[in-house]
């Protein structure tokens, strides 16, 4: 008990020093009140009352944020062991119900810290009372009004735009329980301004919209997300956007949530033109510090001991910028204090000021890299160089610990500890950190200096087998579609062999999906990173295992920027078959997003037209003609070009090209891939109004699903079933159609499919309503609508105007005739 007890006061105290160094002093003050009412419940009849012996917590939490504000860490360590012993106490006098309220407290402060983006995180907190004061104001009124409060802080880098933004939504925390999106708008790991599509993608990920809901164009996409985050303020709250480093308007016009009590925090040097798509948003520029507060921080941040009053013609010659004075501190910390005076007249002189401060330029921030990365104990230090060689993003423990075999789980932990107490780097959660695009700069600096060329090379293998491995192996979990040279998972037909039952396959591809999602900002960079540093291999089979991904995710726009390299990268390598693969997972992903506004069905048919012409000059491998990898390819493009034309409404085409692709497996074991191409087959069919032809190939393709070596795809069955009603709709037999609905709902129910029951109960409704049936058509509506709502769908609106224009018809007999209702199933 006593061991158990020393635990939970230490994880305790730790848990309150974390909330009230981090600006949530109220946050801890308020669980040690529920800790003190927990402990004290049933103890009525104890002589005192119901108040449990001890310290007075609550002063004890005022005095360690007050120390903590005074940079005085000696006191703060003293104040954790008083917390600790109080706590202990504590625990020692109520054994019945302090555990359980300290272990409440504990799980408290992790939610409040559950978005680092919104915590106030600064060592010595910058002075904007009267900015604060106007965010503040405004978004009062903009709450008044009922309308999203878009809020630009503008100032150059190192102003204070992000300590002003945290304090901001560190003081509402209790306002701010919906989802919080985050993103860097500024420079890539190639050099460019993030692209707002892939911002999106990551953001509908996040909100839990179905992939079914992110396809589409920058347009399509904006729309979405909007729609998304309606939804998730009628049931968490309202959506907290922050946005740094932005450049223009079109960045941030598309990303901004609209919905009435959303806010959105974005940073950026210059105020971009007006955001026309906000409904309203308002400019604060930060302003430099005054004379007192900059003198303040520079004496704090350089630790000397000396009089204001000589420090003020620093703070001046300054000009009040908190990053130039940090600088400044840094070339004043542990001077002596007769350099003090040199230093003023220094930087009395334009041409020696910008020699010490070094701040026109980001290259000459570098000066104050070093002198913070010289503090770096060795540990600390080589895990700073190994940062900066890793592409951009985060970088999770997990990738960490494979990257130093020969260091200890404890080791990295601590030597990421060093880095963080430095601010060196940021932690965006518990098991990922990452570092800014300057500082990660200069950490890939320090590592060309210092470490040997070996050493960095071997450092970038290791990490690129170990993400290869990864997105193989996640490739893997989430389709058997068949891969060309992998390196880390069995051949198809091994893999094949023991598939999981659907149930156990379902639950595994959401676990890798979740894998792929959690190191998403990292993929891109390192196929870019790949391709730059002559891996050229890694990189295109990079893009090969993220394929599945990106085409369940619908993240259209990191799927083509990686692919273009991946493509390059293919290049490279000279082998033909991985340049074929590579045109034709881009062309795919074209395929997918088909926007009319970007070329779309023109680029996807040139990456098509260039895959089938590499692949069909392959040499002859076996006595049939080529090997199975080029067939496999062939038919895959061709399949691909077959879907294009379908699309376009080319239906005569897409038929000649499905035939085409299945003549290209002779020889090939591949029966789910013959059983797609009869699939598709049948939707060509329909389009020609060969009714007949269109059933028939159904049924065929119906029994491949069933009969599949390693076990029926239910999935595909339940879907040819409702393609069999369409088909059945369009040639006029709406008996047969209801019959293969119920048949496609009752698969799709087994499945827990809830999306696709959705869709299919959305259509037996409208055949109910053009039936005049409106009993049936309101409970499939109002059926569809709910699953809709659980799959967190925006078609859950679509439904609701059915419905709603089902009830402006007072009586069924007004529903009238099939051809009027006609036009509601068009809408």
């Amino acid at each position: 008990m006593d061991a158990e007890i020393a635990n939970l006061a230490r994880a305790g105290a730790a848990t309150v020093v974390s909330l009230a160094t981090t600006g949530l002093v109220n946050w801890a003050t308020a669980g040690f009140g529920k800790v003190r009412e927990l402990m004290a419940r049933n103890r009525q009849d104890e002589p005192g009352g119901t108040e449990p012996p001890g310290p007075d917590l609550e002063q004890l939490v005022r005095e360690l944020t007050q120390a903590h504000e005074a940079g005085d860490q000696g006191a703060v360590e003293d104040l954790r062991a008083q917390l600790t012993s109080g706590l202990a106490e504590l625990l020692h006098a109520r054994p019945e119900h302090g555990p359980a309220a300290v272990r409440e407290l504990v799980q408290e402060g992790r939610e409040a810290c559950a978005h680092p983006a919104l915590v106030p995180i600064t060592l010595h907190r910058v002075n904007h009372d009267p900015l604060n004061a106007e965010m503040e104001d405004y978004w009062s009124r903009c709450r008044a009004a009922g309308v999203a409060a878009v809020m630009l802080l503008v100032g150059p880098r190192g102003s204070g735009r992000r300590t002003a933004r945290r304090r901001f939504t560190g003081a509402h925390l209790d306002s701010f329980r919906g989802p919080v999106l985050t993103y860097d708008l500024g420079r890539t790991a190639n050099g460019t301004h993030a692209d707002p599509a892939t911002v999106l993608d990551t953001w509908l990920h996040q909100l839990d919209a179905p992939p079914q809901d992110r396809s589409g164009d920058l347009t399509a996409k904006s729309r979405a997300f909007r729609e998304a985050c309606a939804r998730a303020h009628r049931t968490t709250g309202p959506v907290v956007v922050i946005l740094e480093n932005a450049g223009t308007r079109a960045q941030i016009e598309p990303l901004l949530p609209g919905t009435p009590g959303s806010v959105a925090l974005i940073t950026c040097g210059q105020a971009p033109a007006r955001l026309d798509g906000a409904p309203d948003f308002r400019k604060f520029r930060v302003p430099p510090l005054q004379a007192d507060h900059g003198v303040e921080l520079l004496g704090r941040v350089s630790e000397l001991a000396v009089a204001p009053e000589r420090l003020r013609p620093i703070a001046l010659s300054v000009g009040g910028s908190p990053w130039g004075l940090r600088m400044a501190a840094a070339s004043l910390h542990s001077t002596d204090l007769e350099v003090l005076d040199d230093v003023v007249g220094l930087l009395a002189h334009r041409h020696s000021r910008q020699e010490l401060l070094h701040m026109d330029h980001d290259d000459h921030l570098y000066t104050h890299f070093d002198l913070a990365y010289g503090e770096l104990g060795p540990k600390a230090a080589r895990l700073y160089r190994l940062l900066g060689l890793l592409p951009g993003g985060r970088v999770h423990l997990d990738t960490l610990y494979a990257l130093l075999p020969a260091w200890s789980a404890a080791e990295v932990r601590f030597a990421l500890r060093e880095l963080w107490d430095r601010s060196v780097v940021e932690r965006p959660d518990r098991e990922a950190c990452r570092l800014e695009p300057l500082v990660h700069d200069h950490a890939l600096s320090r590592a060309e200096q210092d470490e040997e060329d070996g050493s960095r090379e071997d450092l970038l293998d290791r990490f690129f087998a170990y993400i290869l491995e990864f997105a193989e192996r996640g490739e893997a979990a989430l389709s058997l579609r068949w891969l060309h040279a992998p390196q880390y998972v069995a051949p198809l037909r091994d893999r094949a062999a023991g598939t999981p039952t659907y149930e156990e396959g379902a639950a595994e591809q959401a676990r890798a999906e979740g894998e792929f999602a959690r190191r998403r900002d990292t993929l891109v960079p390192a196929v870019l990173l790949a391709h730059a540093t002559g891996r050229h291999r890694h990189a295109w089979l990079l893009c090969q295992a993220l394929w599945s991904f990106y085409l369940r995710t619908r993240s259209h726009a990191e799927w083509i920027e990686s692919h273009r390299a991946g493509l390059a990268a293919a290049q490279e390598c000279g082998d033909p078959l991985a340049v074929a693969r590579m045109h034709f997972q881009l062309g795919f992903a074209h395929l997918d997003r088909w926007s009319l506004d970007e070329d779309d069905p023109r680029l996807a048919r040139e990456q098509f037209d260039k895959a089938l012409r590499l692949v069909r000059a392959q040499g002859h491998g076996e006595a049939q003609g080529r090997g199975e990898a080029e067939r496999r390819t062939e038919s895959s493009v061709l399949e691909a070009m077959g879907l294009r034309a379908l699309k376009l409404k080319h239906a005569q085409h897409a038929l000649d090209c499905f035939a085409q692709a299945e003549a290209a497996l002779q020889g090939v074991e591949h029966p789910r891939g013959r059983a797609l191409l009869i699939f598709h087959t049948a939707r060509a069919y329909t389009v020609l109004n060969r009714h007949n032809d269109a059933d028939r190939e159904l049924v065929r393709a119906r029994q491949e699903f069933e009969r599949l070596p390693y076990g029926p795809d239910r999935f595909n069955v339940a879907k040819t079933w409702l393609r069999q009603a369409e088909d059945r709709m369009a040639c006029g037999q709406p008996d047969a159609a209801l019959s293969h609905l119920d048949a496609a709902d009752e698969g799709m129910g087994q499945l827990a499919a809830a999306y696709q029951q959705a869709e299919v109960r959305l259509l037996r409704g409208r055949l109910h309503a053009q039936r005049a049936d409106r009993q049936a058509a309101r409970a499939d509506w109002e059926s569809a609508r709910d699953l809709f709502e659980q799959s967190n769908s925006a078609r859950a609106n679509e439904v609701q105007a059915l419905l709603d224009e089902l009830d402006e018809l007072d009586e069924p007999d007004e529903l009238g005739e099939p051809d009027e209702l006609g036009e509601l199933d068009e809408r």
